[in-house]
């Protein structure tokens, strides 16, 4: 197994569990948290997060993640010495993660090391759904619409609130003449 860095993290990952695709994860650097300090021994610190995604083409997460689960993000501790590793903790279980492959991120439970979760490097669709929609609260529940519609039945971005307006005055210059 190969060092796993920073980068190995950072970016959109399709999850897999027990051979399947079950969703997406973004993983993001927390501001003002160093990535490159050196850690005094046996100290960690929280220099990265994820967020939960729906893979493309599905507008919610699998029935057994938590409903309040696209609100919370998950802190990746970076330890130092001796461990000099990344962990998390996900429903109350710690998880360690382990580079196995190019684009290939091993995470697994540190009380029996045989679950496992795997990262994939998302692709293109991946990215593109990730930046196209964002996690918004309406009506009380948690959707995941495009980033700028704000409507929840539109999951391919629908383009910006921007872009409309100057479609409405067009239409609105041609009635005129």
């Amino acid at each position: 197994m190969a060092p796993i860095t920073p980068d190995d993290l950072l970016g959109v990952h399709q999850v897999h569990v027990d051979g399947g695709h079950w969703f997406n994860v973004r993983c993001t650097r927390i501001p003002g948290v160093s990535l490159t300090e050196k850690l005094s021994y046996n100290t960690c610190s929280a220099p990265l997060e994820f967020e939960f995604l729906p893979k493309p083409g599905d507008a919610k997460l699998p029935s057994w993640v938590s409903s309040t689960r696209p609100v919370k993000k998950t802190s990746i501790n970076r330890w130092g010495k001796p461990y000099n590793c990344f962990t998390c903790e996900v429903d109350g279980d710690a998880y360690c993660a382990f580079k196995t492959k190019k684009d290939l991120v091993d995470w697994r439970m540190t009380n029996d090391f045989e679950e496992i979760c795997l990262w994939k490097r998302g692709g293109k669709t991946d990215q593109d759904n990730a930046a196209q929609n964002v996690w918004k609260k309406l009506s009380g529940k948690w959707k995941w619409v495009a980033r700028h519609t704000g409507d929840a039945k539109s999951n391919t971005g629908g383009g910006s609130s921007a872009g409309k307006m100057k479609m409405a005055v067009k239409k609105m210059a041609m009635k005129k003449k």
